[in-house]
C-alpha cells in the first residue's frame, strides 16, 4: 500500500532545495514560491491540520520518534495518510467511504479521530488521558503532549497497521522539551556542519 518514510535528512535536503529553488525564481524575476504556496488549496487544507510545517519544532519531535511513527505524523500533517478518502483518490480504494459506517460517512482524518463509533472504545480511552483536549487534531499530532497518546490510539485502532506496522510507544515513553539554542550548542552545530 501507500508505505513511504520521510526522514529528517530528507525533510532537510527538502528545506534547502526549497530555498535555493526561492533564490533562483526571485532573481529571475518570478514570484516566490512561497506566495503562490499560500494562495494554493493545499495550503489552506494543511493549514487546517498544521500552520508550522515544516518547523523546528516538528524536527525535534521527529528525532525521538521511530521511522515509522515519524512517517504516520508528517502524513497526518499533510493530510495524505493511507484513509480511503485519500485511497479513493489515487484509485486504491474502491469508495472513499468509511468500512465501518454506513450512509456514505466519508473516512477522512477527523472522522478517524474524532468521530467514527467503531474506535469508540479507543477514543475513550484518548479522552481519559487528554480530556478535551481530544478534539483538537491539531493538538493531537502537533505537540509533545499529544502526539504519544495519538501513537497508542492508531496502535489501539489497528486501521494503519498495514502500512504502518506498530506504532505504540512505550507506556512511559514522553517528548523531550527542546533545548533552548545557546551559543556554545550553535558553535557546537556549526562546527558538526
Amino acid at each position: 500500500m501507500l508505505n513511504f518514510f520521510l526522514t529528517k535528512k530528507v525533510v532537510v535536503k527538502f528545506i534547502l532545495f526549497y530555498s535555493f529553488f526561492t533564490n533562483y525564481l526571485s532573481q529571475k524575476g518570478f514570484c516566490a514560491p512561497s506566495e503562490e504556496w499560500e494562495t494554493s488549496k493545499r495550503h489552506n487544507a494543511s493549514n487546517k491540520i498544521d500552520a508550522s510545517l515544516p518547523s523546528d519544532n516538528y524536527l525535534h519531535i521527529a528525532d525521538q520518534l521511530r521511522r515509522n511513527q515519524a512517517s504516520l505524523l508528517i502524513q497526518l500533517r499533510t493530510g495524505h495518510i493511507p484513509l480511503n478518502v485519500i485511497l479513493h483518490q489515487v484509485k486504491r480504494s474502491d469508495t472513499p467511504d468509511c468500512p465501518h459506517c454506513k450512509n456514505g460517512i466519508q473516512e477522512t482524518i477527523h472522522h478517524y479521530l474524532l468521530t467514527c463509533p467503531s474506535y469508540a472504545g479507543a477514543r475513550r480511552i484518548l479522552q481519559a488521558k487528554l480530556k478535551r483536549d481530544t478534539s483538537s487534531i491539531p493538538f493531537l499530532i502537533g505537540t509533545q503532549i499529544g502526539i504519544p497518546h495519538l501513537l497508542r490510539y492508531v496502535s489501539n485502532t489497528k486501521r494503519l497497521a498495514a502500512t504502518f506496522g506498530e506504532v505504540r510507544p512505550d507506556d512511559d515513553f514522553k517528548l523531550k522539551e527542546k533545548e533552548p539554542k545557546t551559543k556554545q550548542r550553535r558553535q557546537r552545530n556549526e562546527d558538526e556542519a
